[in-house]
């Protein structure tokens, strides 16, 4: 997870060297801050997760997981808002989102990783994993020995 945590710091940072610089518009500034503040959120989350996973607490780790899946989902609904992805895809922050984005889908996929190599450990029999693209989500669905669906 480390490289996850490396990589949302390298776009936090990239970001705070875009709004120290002149030229950028109001909305783009207004952007920027709110961007950094969901790197900054998710940030949080990731750490949270890293560290259960060291203490091998699963079960907090499965429920802060799921809370990164709304965070991811929440994300997702405002970059696709029509005024804010006309905007975005035009502007100087494109990579950087472009990035963001791929970064949070493999941080996903790795949580998916961990949370299966434990199944035993959390009684899950079943994760389902499901990434939507209209409207772009995110999904999980797992069944607990006894086969009750959450």
């Amino acid at each position: 997870m480390q490289s996850a945590l490396e990589e949302l710091k390298r776009v936090r940072d990239q970001l705070n060297s875009e709004l120290s610089r002149t030229g950028l518009s109001i909305t783009e500034q207004d952007f920027a801050r709110f961007f950094v503040s969901q790197i900054e959120s998710v940030l949080k989350i990731v750490s949270l997760i890293d560290s259960l996973e060291r203490e091998g607490k699963y079960e907090e780790l499965l429920s802060e997981f799921l809370n990164f899946t709304f965070k991811v989902n929440s994300i997702y609904v405002y970059f696709m808002q029509p005024a804010v992805s006309s905007m975005l895809y035009t502007s100087r922050f494109r990579d950087h989102i472009e990035n963001f984005l791929n970064l949070l889908n493999r941080t996903a996929s790795r949580f998916i990783l961990t949370i299966k190599s434990h199944y035993k450990e959390l009684g899950i029999t079943n994760l389902e994993f499901r990434i939507g693209v209209a409207p772009i989500s995110i999904s999980i669905s797992y069944s607990e020995s006894g086969g009750e669906k959450k």
